[in-house]
């Protein structure tokens, strides 16, 4: 399977709708029945949330409307090397016969490719020799994939959030906490610890709150750091937000890896009994060997009866560019 992604086209606002939501598939019919079921459960994987929603959309389209549809932000092209439908048709300007052969190698499955043109748009390419292999790619190493679109998504929820930051107060929590944190233009500090290495910021907007906390904790071991994760997210989140805790049901936890950062994620509902409040959360647990610590990052959504999605992206844009200085140490004071 080849997959060769971001041709930066220019986008028409008329056309390119939901570009942070929708990921649109031009395939083959054939391929497409084969295809549908790991894709969709790829890119639709709903969040935790009391209303149902999904983390992307997919919506497939016909390569023969590949002219109206390719204004989308975000697409996937997926098709055969023997069958060579339409699908295949528009791979020409993009990929040579010479280069798909390359790709398709074990090893080279992956491939991407920035800045071509003067606007944001992310275009992937599945190929193998059989429907079934490329569905059993999908199966097995999907998350790669998966996370080709979720940093170009951060990328462009970057350049909307943080063209201009609190410099100071940046500069401030990196000095007293060690930690490297942006905070956005009218986001609120809710917390700077010195003594527990803890910066925790929000934003409010209508009825909605989206919390993000980081907190360096001691070590750096990776050995027994799922069960050490969600310890740590209980305690300090339990008594920075007045008692929220996890709920068991429906929690997941996976390793992941996080720019490259090895680490673990757990996610799924948060709630708090004495204010009747709760939401889907996310949280990061990232050692880093040279700091000798273990990032914590919580993000947390409160959004009644609104969608949850954006508040997650826009928390998980910061927590990617969160970082520990490895020559901080704390005041003797």
């Amino acid at each position: 399977m080849s997959f060769l992604s971001a041709c930066e086209r220019p986008l028409d606002a008329r056309t390119s709708m939901s570009p942070e939501k929708t990921v649109v598939v031009f395939a083959d019919a054939v391929d497409w029945s084969e295809l549908e079921e790991p894709i969709r459960a790829l890119f639709e994987e709903p969040i935790e949330t009391p209303r149902e929603e999904s983390i992307y959309k997919v919506r497939r389209e016909s390569p023969a409307d590949f002219e109206f549809f390719s204004q989308f932000a975000m697409i996937l092209i997926a098709g055969t090397h023997d069958r060579w439908g339409e699908a295949f048709s528009l791979l020409r300007p993009h990929m040579t016969l010479a280069t798909l052969a390359d790709d398709s190698a074990e090893n080279g499955w992956l491939r991407t490719k920035r800045d071509l043109w003067a606007h944001p748009q992310l275009v992937g390419v599945l190929s193998g020799e059989s429907g079934a292999e490329i569905r059993g790619r999908v199966l097995v190493q999907g998350t790669a994939l998966r996370d080709v679109y979720d940093s170009f998504v951060r990328e462009r929820v970057a350049d909307k959030i943080l063209r201009r930051t609190q410099s100071e107060a940046e500069e401030r929590a990196a000095r007293e906490t060690g930690i490297k944190v942006p905070i956005p233009r009218r986001w609120l500090i809710r917390d700077f610890d010195r003594d527990h290495a803890r910066v925790a910021i929000w934003k409010r907007r209508k009825k909605e709150d989206w919390q993000l906390l980081v907190q360096a904790m001691p070590g750096a071991s990776e050995r027994g750091l799922r069960e050490r994760c969600r310890i740590w997210r209980d305690a300090v989140i339990g008594e920075v937000y007045d008692g929220d805790l996890i709920r068991s049901e429906g929690l997941k936890t996976d390793e992941r890896s996080f720019e490259g950062r090895p680490g673990v994620r757990l996610r799924g509902l948060w709630e708090n009994r004495g204010y009747v409040m709760g939401g889907p959360f996310e949280t990061w647990c990232i050692p880093d060997p040279a700091a000798h610590r273990t990032l914590l990052v919580d993000m947390s959504v409160y959004a009644p009866g609104e969608s949850k999605m954006e508040g997650l992206r826009t928390l998980q844009t910061l927590a990617s560019r969160v970082e520990l200085d490895p020559r901080w140490e704390a005041d003797p004071r």
